[in-house]
């Protein structure tokens, strides 16, 4: 019997708050590191510098749409340079979760800037693998990362 194994595609995003703190090096290397003491068999399909337009962060965002935070997380995501990474893996979506998981805890604890009133958050991480290959779409309009 010939299994085949689907890619689950996710996107992270270091955000313009880490990018103007030049914290992404570091919270690329700490990705990695996890990736790698975990064994997630995680693997990076395309790594670009971005600065989205307002409309590309909204529509990012669309599910947030009428919430009282929408102005101030796309206003912040479109606030500058960042770097966008798609990530794949062939493991199942527990892989995901735990880089998730990482990426949404542990990355922002290790570089929120400690007594700050706003909880400056540096990175973003699809949700799902249905969001990762939506958010691919989005902020890679090429289709050679498929």
């Amino acid at each position: 019997m010939v299994s085949i194994l689907k890619k689950h595609l996710f996107v992270v995003i270091i955000k313009p708050d880490a990018f103007k703190r030049n914290l992404h090096h570091a919270i690329a290397e700490a990705i990695s590191i996890n990736s790698k003491k975990n064994n997630t068999n995680i693997h990076v399909v395309k790594t670009a510098i971005k600065q989205p337009s307002l409309e590309l962060a909204q529509e990012h965002y669309f599910e947030h749409v009428g919430k009282p935070h929408f102005d101030r997380i796309t206003n912040g995501l479109s606030g500058g340079k960042q770097v966008c990474v798609i990530l794949y893996t062939c493991d199942t979506s527990s892989c995901l979760f735990n880089t998730r998981k990482f990426c949404t805890s542990d990355i922002r604890n290790m570089f929120t800037v400690p007594g700050s009133e706003k909880h400056e958050n540096v990175i973003h991480c699809s949700d799902s693998p249905h969001s990762g290959e939506r958010e691919a779409s989005l902020w890679f309009k090429d289709s050679d990362y498929l």
